[in-house]
């Protein structure tokens, strides 16, 4: 396993297409399954299973951590978005959107400057999910 956080982010997402899309297919037939009469997937036992929420959670938190560091720490990222890191931890763990914008494969947040992330659609977001 990688030490370094960045290239752990880049991995858990290659994982992540590799593995969940593809099985996604199971949770729209598995329900059509009874009306079909047939088994939808006779290899069930060699596919991996559908990866739950708790895994892009914490594939949210780790880009959340990186987005961190890459601002120069918790102070400049409360100074930048006027809300604290562990305020942000959760509403991370909470907002879809959020989530699904950080467990893109290419996050444009951890390429920004600091003055670009406070005008970004995720500060947006953090103000409004704050708000709640």
């Amino acid at each position: 396993m990688p030490h370094d956080p960045v290239e752990l982010r880049a991995l858990l997402v290659k994982f992540c297409d590799k593995r969940w899309a593809p099985a996604q297919f199971k949770r729209v037939m598995g329900t059509l399954a009874p009306y079909l009469g047939d088994n939808f997937d006779p290899h069930a036992s060699v596919r991996t299973t559908v990866l739950g929420d708790h895994f892009k959670t914490g594939l949210a938190l780790l880009t959340l951590d990186i987005l961190v560091k890459n601002m120069g720490g918790a102070d400049a990222f409360k100074k930048a978005l006027d809300i604290s890191v562990d305020d942000a931890r959760g509403i991370v763990e909470r907002s879809n959107a959020i989530k699904k914008e950080f467990t893109n494969v290419d996050c444009p947040l951890l390429t920004m400057k600091s003055d670009a992330i406070k005008d970004s659609s995720f500060a947006k977001m953090l103000k409004t999910e704050s708000v709640r």
